[in-house]
C-alpha cells in the first residue's frame, strides 16, 4: 500500500508566483507589480498575493524592496541577500540610499 500525498494549492501558487518573479527579474531586469504576478499566476485578489509574497519572503526566497506601498517591489534571493545574476534590482542600491532606481 503506497500513501499518496498532495501538495497544498497555497504551495504550488507560492512556487509559481516566486518562479515568475524570478524568471520576470532576468528576463527584463526588474521585478513585476502585483498586477503582473496576479495575471500570470491567474489569481484575481492582490491581497492574496501580496499574502503569498510576504510568505516567500519569510521564507527568504524573496526580498521586499521599497518603503512606500505602491513602490514595494519583490526581488528574488539567494541566501538571504541580493539575487546578482545580472539585472539591476533596487536591493543592489541598498547602500547608496537610492532604491528607485
Amino acid at each position: 500500500m503506497s500513501q499518496e500525498t498532495s501538495v497544498p494549492l497555497a504551495t504550488i501558487r507560492r512556487e509559481q508566483i516566486a518562479s515568475y518573479v524570478e524568471d520576470v527579474c532576468r528576463v527584463d531586469g526588474w521585478p513585476p507589480s502585483i498586477r503582473e504576478i496576479c495575471a500570470a499566476v491567474g489569481l484575481q485578489s492582490t491581497s492574496t498575493v501580496v499574502y503569498h509574497l510576504e510568505n516567500l519572503v519569510a521564507a527568504g526566497r524573496l526580498k521586499k524592496v521599497g518603503s512606500v506601498r505602491s513602490h514595494v517591489r519583490y526581488v528574488p534571493t539567494r541566501d538571504g541577500s541580493c539575487w546578482a545574476c545580472g539585472f539591476t534590482c533596487p536591493a543592489c542600491y541598498k547602500d547608496s540610499g537610492d532604491v528607485d532606481r
